[in-house]
């Protein structure tokens, strides 16, 4: 498997995780590899899409 196919199955494991308690997970949009926030993600609450947290996808699957 290469890196980065194993970083989106990583990816959608947390996806998932999140889903089922009533959560989203975003990924920032932003492109510049130079540009703080690059390669973070979201944790949106599902009913009002207010960000709950913001995180690197390792953070996160620390907090699971």
């Amino acid at each position: 498997m290469s890196l980065e196919n194993a970083e989106k199955v990583r990816e959608n494991l947390a996806r998932r995780r999140l889903k089922r308690r009533g959560f989203e997970l975003s990924k920032s949009r932003i492109r510049d590899p130079k540009a703080i926030g690059f390669g973070s993600f979201s944790i949106l609450d599902v009913r009002g899409r207010t960000p709950k947290l913001v995180a690197t996808l390792a953070s996160i699957e620390q907090v699971e």
